[in-house]
């Protein structure tokens, strides 16, 4: 088996799908002043944003389809939840 073999249909898409998610913020940022985001804010969100994508691409190898459709939501869930209370932490 090759190494390409070994990629996922979906594992491109959800690596871009994160990158374009951190650059949303450093787009914002240059276009308002409201975006008052440093380092540390853009680390914690690729460090998330990897995390997510690791849980879903180790989510995506369990067996039963109904299984792994709720290991991704309830991954999704926690990312969300994370995010959320990030965005209100001072």
């Amino acid at each position: 088996m090759t190494n390409a073999a070994l990629v996922r249909p979906l594992s491109r898409p959800l690596w871009l799908g994160a990158a374009m998610l951190l650059l949303l913020p450093a787009i914002a940022a240059l276009f308002t002043s409201q975006m008052r985001w440093g380092a540390e804010d853009f680390a914690a969100l690729a460090v998330l944003l990897l995390g997510t994508g690791l849980l879903i691409e180790g989510a995506r190898r369990i067996g039963p389809a109904w299984t792994r459709g709720a290991a991704i939501a309830a991954v999704l869930g926690l990312a969300v939840l994370v995010w959320a209370l990030l965005a209100t932490a001072d």
